[in-house]
């Protein structure tokens, strides 16, 4: 099946999203339209927009796809936009700032080499990963952070590493 007789959603599936951009773009700039294909598009736009790495405009796309499928009565597809605006939000990364200078703390701490300084770094490093719902590097930092703690003899920061 050539790439012009396939639906923008056939050509997300089958992996080329360049394509799936395009065939999308095509329909959303037919006037004549209908406004349940518009949703289809928009959505589908926004996925394809996700996946070659640009938030900003699938950003821009979901949230037009979610007034078009609102307005289509399309529940199914005004739930897929839905999630799709969702995880545009979560590619700006709010915790990007705080990792990088958790990252910074710990190296200046094992450059000076000192354990209640690392333990620090590490219990900081393990909220952040927490945060981030990396549950298995928070739980590694956080039990890294109680023995450089414990070593370094500071009560305060093991009851609470």
């Amino acid at each position: 099946m050539s790439t012009s007789t396939r639906t923008p959603r056939e050509l997300l599936f089958s992996g080329d999203v360049h394509a799936a951009r395009a065939a999308a773009d095509a329909l959303i700039a037919d006037d004549a339209i209908i406004a349940a294909a518009r949703a289809e598009a928009t959505v589908v736009r926004g996925w394809a927009l996700l996946a070659v790495g640009e938030p900003d405009a699938a950003l821009e796309s979901f949230a037009e796809s979610v007034e078009s499928a609102r307005e289509s009565a399309t529940d199914a597809l005004a739930v897929e936009a839905l999630a799709g605006y969702a995880y545009c939000f979560l590619a700006d990364d709010p915790l990007a700032p705080a990792h990088g200078l958790v990252s910074e703390s710990l190296a200046r701490a094992n450059k000076l080499g000192d354990p209640a300084l690392i333990a620090l770094g590490l219990r900081a490093k393990g909220a952040v990963a927490w945060a981030r719902c990396k549950f298995d590097e928070a739980e590694e930092a956080w039990t890294t952070a109680l023995e450089h703690a414990l070593h370094a003899g500071d009560k305060r920061q093991a009851s609470s590493a």
